[in-house]
């Protein structure tokens, strides 16, 4: 395939490469583009979750559809030989595969065998294009079987645009990371005195706070992360993590308690549902569930905060979540708060829509089970 790396198809290729920046659907357009230059027929960026493991926000201009995107995304990117030497090199260094593994090694590498060679891919030159808070942008360009390896010519290319795929790849993670702390609130619940971990229903790991990114990387503390699953390092506890994971992404969806070893002590976890109009859920089209755990003594604006972030509720919907856990009547609760029956009605309403509770019993029962909330008189503090 010839190369096509005058410098007015660069330019245009650069153009394209920035605009990516404010809009990510255009990472299809250039990945074409780059493959075309490169002599490549399509390629793959994606971002590496340096915690979880695991690989999201895949763009591909090539042949592949939204399943097979799914299965390297989940499986081979664990796997894949090439991303984990590409890793290992640095930012910026691109690398070509044939340099690296040969035909012996290929011919018995079952992410060659049974995912690239039959997707059409054999030759992959690659790129760490960024790698800032936990995250790594990676681009790989493929060439088929019957096609040459990459030679000098094409990396020569590939080395003119690597520093605009840089500046990109790191302007759309900063960028990312801005919007996502906007939407989720993440330095409140990095505040929060809990230790915070979101999966979906298989165990996957989609957000940790602070203390549950530390816990997480403890010796011997009872969860852990593998293969960008969350995994509890007891079988029997590993099966009461997956019941309460089901029981939470399930239908209908429930909150469970499960209990942890920690050392000599025990460890009480909350698993509980995100519903579809929680700022954490909106991310993602799968039902997601969120792991609480107490890090310290729970102090008062602690538990308002956690409340807030957990299920998207206001100050006054807070507020009334907290009584309501401490006992107090929807009179009560009137007379301390100088509103109506009828307003504190309403509000519990939208509570009970926010939370997925279908009665008000059902609502407190689900507050007990939120590590550090249960309270005497939140007033009275």
């Amino acid at each position: 395939m010839a190369l096509t790396s005058s410098r007015l198809s660069l330019d245009a290729v650069i153009q394209s490469i920035y605009e990516t920046t404010l809009d990510v659907s255009q990472w299809g357009t250039v990945l074409e583009q780059v493959s075309q230059a490169a002599g490549a027929i399509g390629g793959h960026f994606f971002y590496w979750d340096d915690i979880t493991k695991q690989a999201g926000d895949g763009h591909v201009s090539f042949a592949f559809d939204e399943a097979q995107s799914y299965v390297y995304a989940t499986h081979y990117a664990h796997i894949d030989p090439r991303r984990a030497w590409v890793m290992s090199q640095g930012v910026g260094e691109w690398r070509a595969c044939h340099h690296r593994f040969d035909q012996r090694f290929v011919a018995h590498d079952p992410c060659y065998n049974e995912f690239l060679m039959p997707n059409g891919i054999r030759y992959t030159a690659g790129a760490v294009l960024s790698d800032n808070d936990h995250q790594s942008g990676v681009i790989g360009l493929f060439r088929a079987p019957g096609q040459d390896p990459y030679d000098a010519d094409a990396l020569d290319v590939l080395q003119q645009l690597k520093p605009h795929l840089m500046r990109a790849s790191r302007l759309g993670t900063q960028l990312r990371n801005l919007q996502g702390q906007a939407l989720l609130g993440e330095s409140a619940l990095d505040n929060v005195d809990f230790m915070i971990m979101v999966t979906d229903g298989d165990g996957r790991l989609r957000h940790a706070n602070r203390h549950g990114e530390m816990a997480l990387t403890r010796d011997g503390f009872p969860l852990t992360v593998r293969d960008g699953r969350l995994r509890a390092r007891q079988t029997h506890e590993q099966q009461a993590l997956e019941h309460a994971l089901t029981l939470a992404c399930g239908h209908p969806r429930m909150a469970h308690p499960i209990a942890l070893s920690d050392g000599p002590d025990r460890l009480p976890v909350t698993c509980v549902p995100l519903t579809p109009s929680h700022p954490l859920a909106s991310l993602d089209t799968v039902p997601l569930a969120m792991l609480l755990a107490r890090a310290g003594p729970a102090q008062p604006a602690a538990r308002a905060q956690l409340l807030a972030h957990l299920f998207g509720l206001g100050a006054a919907e807070t507020d009334i979540g907290l009584a309501l856990s401490a006992g107090l009547s929807l009179d009560e609760i009137a007379a301390q708060r100088r509103s109506s029956i009828h307003t504190v009605r309403s509000q519990l309403r939208s509570i009970m829509a926010k939370t997925g509770a279908r009665r008000q019993s059902e609502l407190v029962s689900l507050l007990h089970r939120v590590p550090g909330v249960r309270v005497d008189r939140p007033w009275d503090e």
